[in-house]
């Protein structure tokens, strides 16, 4: 998958990449259980990158010493939240990630029209297992941020790529596909749709 590159350096994580927020407790992402011992609402969802950019050089990244404070790639995330029936999306900085899985180019799904797919941290979500003594949860499979699966309604190509006229540099990559997914929005009682990069999903299994 493409990378940015700043000062000679690739970006960490690609379109596609299922992430956690640094705090996450475990780092091996291997298993086919990942067993929690801390309280529920207090473990991040597995999210997946739909941005890659190259902040402005005027972003200020350090107090004016030696503290960092910011960092020139961030990248945007998305995840499915289940109490509100639907997707939210926050931009971090690289240091503030930890990849779970990358993406891959021979995985891109192709289009299908009415095709049912995976939202890719859902895969993941469903790995969660809390421990019988945990004083938290006595409840053993306990999903947080699992998503339903998704039925292809349409497909759009973009522009994926932006070029900083000055330098000449890439500073952002976006998917160039983008497909529609539609479910049944429990929360809200009606159905829903939403565009999102192809990327993030993968094949019903």
């Amino acid at each position: 998958m493409e990378k940015l590159i700043f000062n000679g350096q690739e970006s960490k994580f690609s379109l596609g990449d299922v992430v956690v927020f640094k705090n996450f407790p475990l780092t091996d992402f291997t298993k086919n259980t990942y067993i929690l011992e801390d309280a529920p609402v207090n473990i991040p969802p597995f999210m997946v990158v739909i941005e890659v950019r190259l902040n402005d050089n005027k972003l200020k990244i350090d107090d004016g010493k030696t503290n960092i404070i910011a960092e020139r790639i961030s990248y945007e995330c998305t995840w499915y939240n289940p109490n509100s029936g639907g997707f939210e999306k926050r931009k971090f900085y690289e240091s503030l990630l930890t990849l779970v899985d990358g993406k891959q180019e021979q995985d891109i799904i192709k289009y299908e029209f009415a095709k049912k797919v995976v939202f890719r941290p859902a895969i993941y979500e469903k790995k969660k297992r809390y421990a019988t003594d945990n004083l938290y949860m006595r409840q053993r499979d306990v999903i947080n941020y699992i998503s339903p699966d998704f039925i292809i309604t349409n497909i759009e190509v973009k522009n994926p790529k932006i070029i900083d006229s000055n330098t000449g540099e890439l500073n952002l990559i976006k998917s160039k596909t983008y497909i529609t997914i539609t479910w049944f929005d429990g929360i809200k009682n009606k159905f829903s749709n939403e565009e999102l990069p192809i990327e993030v999903f993968s094949d019903f299994q």
